[in-house]
């Protein structure tokens, strides 16, 4: 398991991990060995539920919470106690590419939506 963050404003019991962040390549591994996944521009993010009760940290241990309440709201629909859910959080464009600049926008503008 990974340290703990004293810097939060809340550890959860099942503590912090910080995420595998992904390395750049222009070709995905061919071995079965290896999993991949696409570069979104966004924030990593690791959701956290513990006893039902979801926390979103950053990649660094920050407790965001506040700043996802949608997905606050969302992780406290799941169907479990507990779980750990590492991931990017994006705003998605018409296209389907993640644009960076409107996430950013969205957390100035509407910090809390």
């Amino acid at each position: 398991m990974g340290l703990l963050h004293r810097s939060m404003s809340r550890v959860s019991p099942l503590g912090f991990i910080p995420p595998q962040l992904p390395s750049l390549t222009y070709q995905p591994p061919v071995d079965a060995e290896w999993i991949h996944e696409i570069k979104h521009d966004g924030y990593r993010t690791m959701l956290v539920v513990e006893r039902g009760t979801p926390r979103a940290y950053t990649r660094n241990g920050h407790d965001l919470s506040d700043r996802y309440p949608r997905i606050i709201a969302a992780a406290r629909k799941l169907p479990c106690r507990a779980a750990i859910l590492d991931g990017e959080v994006i705003v998605r464009e018409a296209c389907g590419v993640s644009a960076f600049e409107a996430l950013q926008t969205a957390f100035v503008q509407r910090p809390h939506h």
